[in-house]
C-alpha cells in the first residue's frame, strides 16, 4: 500500500507545483510536503496523491490541472467542514458518526496488519501451533431404521448384534428403514442434522458394524448402524495453505485490533464510579 502511495506522490509532485506554483518556495511557514496548513492542520502532497490515485483507479482518467486544483479545494472544504464540526461537539452528539469514527479507525489497524505481507515460515509455523483448527473431523457412515415400539427395537438389536444385517430385517419387528437418509460418510453436523444431538452422540462414540441402543424420539424408537468410519485427520500444508492463509489473516486482524486496544487502555484514565457500576470488572481492568 504505501510503495502505491509514494508512487503516487512522484506522479503527482508535477501538479502539485503547477496548482500552487511559487508559493511552496516563498511561504516559510510550510514544509516541502504541506501544500496547505488550515488553522494548523496539514493537507500534504500524500494527502492529494491518495485522492487522485482514487479518482484515476475508478474513473480511469488522468487527472488534468484543473481538476487537481478542484482536488485541492474539495480537501480543503472537507477539513474547515471537519473542524467545523468538532468545534460543534457533533461527533459526540451524533451516536452514527461516533460509530463511523470507529469502524474507519478498526480498518485502519487492520490495514496496517494486512500491509505487512506474510512469509512462507510464518505461515508455517502459525499452521503447526493451530494444528487442530485446520483438522478434518471423524466422518460417519450409517444406516438407520425406525420402530413404533420399544420391544421391537429390542428385538432388533438383538438380531443385529447376532449378525444380521440392519438393512434385512423384516416385517416381524416392524421396521422401517430411513431410506432419506444418505449413504455417504458424514461428520458429526451433517449427522445432527439427520439424526438430531442424541443418536449422534451416540454414533460418534462407535466403530464400524456396532449399533445403538434404541433411542425413543416423538416419532418413534430408532437404531443405527455403523457402516463405516473415516477418522479425523490433519491435512498437510501444501494442501490447505489458502486456508492457513486467511486464517493467518482472520486471526491476526483480531490480535492487531486487540492489542491496540489494550494499549489505549493501559494509556487512559478510565474511572469507574463504583456507585453505579458496583462490582462489575470491565474486561481491560482486570
Amino acid at each position: 500500500m504505501y510503495n502505491s502511495i509514494w508512487r503516487g506522490v512522484l506522479a503527482v509532485t508535477g501538479l502539485c507545483l503547477a496548482l500552487l506554483g511559487p508559493a511552496l518556495t516563498k511561504s516559510p511557514a510550510l514544509h516541502d510536503d504541506v501544500l496547505v496548513r488550515i488553522n494548523h492542520h496539514p493537507i500534504t502532497v500524500v494527502d492529494l496523491a491518495q485522492v487522485t490515485q482514487r479518482l484515476e483507479s475508478i474513473s480511469g482518467t488522468i487527472i488534468g490541472i484543473e481538476a487537481g486544483r478542484r482536488l485541492l479545494e474539495l480537501l480543503v472544504d472537507e477539513e474547515l467542514l471537519l473542524q467545523y464540526a468538532e468545534s460543534m461537539d457533533i461527533f459526540q452528539k451524533d451516536p452514527g458518526l461516533r460509530k463511523l469514527m470507529a469502524h474507519a479507525v478498526i480498518d485502519e489497524i487492520v490495514m496496517e496488519f494486512l500491509d505487512d505481507p506474510v512469509s512462507e515460515s510464518e505461515l508455517l509455523a502459525f499452521y503447526r501451533r493451530h494444528r487442530v483448527v485446520f483438522e478434518r473431523p471423524k466422518t460417519v457412515a450409517v444406516s438407520v431404521v425406525r420402530f413404533s415400539s420399544l420391544a421391537d427395537a429390542e428385538q432388533a438389536r438383538v438380531r443385529i448384534l447376532s449378525g444380521e444385517q440392519i438393512s434385512a430385517l423384516d416385517n416381524r419387528v416392524n421396521a422401517e428403514m430411513l431410506t432419506h437418509f444418505p449413504s455417504s460418510l458424514l461428520p458429526a453436523q451433517g449427522l445432527i442434522r439427520y439424526l438430531g444431538p442424541t443418536v449422534t452422540n451416540m454414533v460418534l462414540k462407535l466403530d464400524q458394524g456396532e449399533v445403538t441402543d434404541p433411542v425413543s424420539l416423538s416419532d418413534g424408537f430408532y437404531l443405527a448402524q455403523v457402516r463405516a468410519t473415516k477418522p479425523g485427520y490433519v491435512p498437510d500444508f501444501e494442501s490447505v495453505r489458502q486456508v492457513v492463509k486467511v486464517e493467518y489473516s482472520r486471526r491476526g486482524r483480531d490480535d492487531a485490533l486487540i492489542k491496540t486496544l489494550g494499549s489505549l487502555w493501559a494509556g487512559a484514565n478510565v474511572d469507574i464510579n463504583r456507585n453505579l457500576v458496583g462490582s462489575l470488572v470491565l474486561t481491560n481492568q482486570r
